[in-house]
């Protein structure tokens, strides 16, 4: 029972609470971040349609396209080359090849060719743990995220709410623990 000569004292910790919401909201950064970079590598899974060729030093390498003995094609076709097993003497002979190049429509995200930018989407938080970056270091993404294919913004757009969501989440958690 309390009497009206006692008194209470309240503590106040201002440190300690900045530097636990601090904390909790670079836990929730890191945890959003990780969410961002799954559902833009998923954006980015979209196979594009290729066709192997060699390049003059026998190396390997992708173009988007299909080649050209599909029916319903159109007269757009390019050419390379391929190096196959000749069928009689079974020598490697190079081969010219006629593709249909396949372009990715406007607005859209780039399709994976090689999976090469896919694979370099990452994420980085800040020492203070209150910015987060999530992107590439691949050369050719900001061509495709400022040009014609932006992949990252919209990524960002269609899940903005689940980030919030997830940021927050980690802030109550934390403030709800009290003194934790």
């Amino acid at each position: 029972m309390t009497t009206a000569n006692q008194s209470h004292t309240l503590y106040w910790d201002g440190d300690r609470i900045e530097r636990d919401l601090r904390r909790s909201l670079g836990a929730g950064l890191r945890a959003a971040s990780l969410f961002l970079v799954a559902r833009t590598k998923e954006t980015l899974s979209v196979p594009a349609p290729r066709v192997w060729l060699n390049s003059a030093s026998g190396e390997r390498y992708l173009v988007a396209g299909w080649e050209r003995n599909r029916p319903g094609l159109t007269k757009r076709t390019s050419t390379g080359s391929r190096l196959v097993r000749d069928k009689k003497t079974g020598a490697l002979v190079r081969r010219n090849v006629s593709y249909e190049p396949s372009f990715a429509t406007k607005g859209a995200p780039p399709r994976k060719l090689s999976g090469r930018l896919r694979a370099s989407i990452d994420y980085e938080v800040s020492d203070e743990g209150l910015v987060a970056y999530v992107g590439t270091n691949v050369i050719y993404a900001a061509r495709h995220e400022f040009g014609t294919h932006p992949f990252l913004s919209v990524t960002l757009a269609q899940f903005r709410k689940e980030i919030e969501a997830i940021v927050g989440q980690r802030a109550s958690e934390q403030i709800g623990r009290g003194n934790g």
